[in-house]
């Protein structure tokens, strides 16, 4: 898992310095867009495969697992076919350029070979089978970075594309077929309304605040890239990257820990114990945060000088500090969202991360009108996690910790 997500990070540094600023700008557009097709058309199954699938774990019921994966499976192919279509001709409506319409068309063929990538992959990670995950998201990755790397001077951001597209599908492909014991069965399918309909249910709570999450994370890149145009969104991208190193590394955490969490919580029923288990890892990243965060103050500027010339004006250095800086309040919500998962308390997430949403909204429409400078979105990003932390604290302090410890 490690040497994926290291990996992972490598691409992002290396095709930030392969495509420059204008092409990296048009990849990371793709990538902002194609994860909605992603989440319509798994419309929960994904978080339904990791919720449901944790508890039958620890209940030993495997069976149960393997149909949730190839219905999740076959419904989700589906289902993104379908938004697939409604997206095409969304973006018939929509005026622009050639480059930047063949780069969005290819965010369909992403999409589908991520789903089913996820899907995959939540079936290994609510088993525990870390071997095989760690596995699959490393040989993932290795192919994306060493094929990338060779296309990615000659085709530019579309190549890098197709390359992530191929290496989604190849890795899904085989996993799926590796074990004949675990391969996929049809007769899974029969009936299956009802139980996938009961799936939906489970996840869409989730999948509701992931998709309004991830606008609230994207909105800015969309905003940037009709403001500012394709170069700006290269640099802003660029400096976004400290949050995706974040995001991988916290993943690696929550892969171990997220699901068993919720196993062991099905079994004691104990939220003060639970929030125990996740404010020492709190504590533990945040710390950790703080000591990278001094490092950076001093040595950022000479680094991006050394290594990333393209990168090295002063605009950049203060958005990265600045997005790191909101990075330290993000931590705690992303493990936190874990607790929720597990008190079965969803819908204060999805509450809270539309509120995310609006504010962010709001503040990145006055900074598009205005066309602000990537330091002013940096800022946007900050204040909002901010915000949401301390309503996080306010609300497991009254509603769990008061009471459980009186």
């Amino acid at each position: 898992m490690g040497l994926s997500a290291l990996l992972s990070i490598v691409k992002l540094t290396l095709f930030s310095s392969i495509l420059g600023p204008e092409e990296y700008g048009l990849y990371s557009l793709v990538l902002s867009t194609y994860i909605f097709i992603v989440y319509l058309g798994g419309l929960g199954l994904n978080e339904a495969i990791i919720k449901l699938g944790s508890k039958a774990y620890g209940k030993q019921e495997f069976k149960y697992i393997l149909k949730l994966r190839d219905i999740s499976i076959f419904y989700s192919i589906l289902l993104a076919v379908f938004f697939s279509i409604v997206f095409f001709i969304v973006i018939n409506f929509i005026q622009i350029d050639n480059k930047v319409y063949n780069s969005l068309l290819l965010s369909i063929f992403l999409a589908i070979s991520a789903l089913e990538f996820n899907l995959m992959d939540a079936f290994l990670r609510v088993q525990h089978r870390f071997v095989s995950y760690s596995l699959m998201l490393f040989s993932k990755s290795f192919l994306v970075v060493l094929t990338g790397y060779f296309i990615a001077p000659i085709y530019k951001a579309n190549g890098v594309i197709w390359v992530e597209i191929v290496s989604f599908f190849i890795i899904f492909i085989v996993v799926l077929f590796y074990n004949k014991n675990e391969r996929f069965c049809f007769s899974h399918l029969k009936n299956s309304l009802d139980f996938v309909t009961d799936a939906i249910k489970n996840g869409i709570a989730i999948l509701s605040s992931n998709i309004i999450r991830n606008l609230t994370l994207n909105i800015d890149k969309w905003a940037i890239t009709s403001s500012l145009g394709l170069v700006s969104l290269g640099k802003y991208s660029f400096s976004m990257i400290i949050y995706m190193m974040a995001i991988f590394s916290l993943g690696l955490i929550t892969t171990v820990l997220g699901p068993k969490w919720l196993s062991e919580f099905s079994s004691f029923n104990n939220s003060k114990i639970l929030l125990d288990k996740i404010n020492k890892v709190i504590i533990l990243v945040v710390i950790s945060g703080i000591l990278v965060f001094l490092l950076f103050i001093f040595y950022l500027q000479s680094f991006l000088n050394t290594f990333y010339p393209d990168y090295s004006d002063i605009t950049i250095y203060k958005t990265i500090l600045i997005i790191f800086l909101g990075l330290l309040f993000q931590i705690p919500v992303f493990l936190y969202d874990w607790f929720f998962i597990a008190v079965s308390n969803e819908k204060f997430v999805l509450k809270m991360t539309f509120n995310m949403f609006m504010i962010t909204f709001i503040m990145i429409l006055l900074c598009w009108y205005f066309k602000t400078s990537i330091i002013y979105f940096a800022l946007v990003f900050t204040i909002v996690r901010i915000y949401i932390l301390t309503h996080y604290l306010v609300y497991i302090y009254k509603k769990f910790a008061v009471k459980d410890y009186n």
